[in-house]
């Protein structure tokens, strides 16, 4: 199986926006597990799926 490097950057950077954007709204109702966390668990979700 050939790795897209590409399709894989891409896919990975749209993860960390979007846990980025979760994020940072959690941050902003003062709940825990805001900004970092969020970006952190969606990229690895990310890459554990591919």
């Amino acid at each position: 199986m050939e790795i897209d490097t590409t399709e894989f950057l891409l896919k990975s950077l749209l993860a960390v926006l979007s846990g980025f954007l979760f994020g940072i709204e959690r941050k902003l109702k003062l709940k825990p597990a805001g900004l970092k966390t969020n970006t952190l668990v969606a990229l690895g979700s990310s890459v554990f799926v591919w």
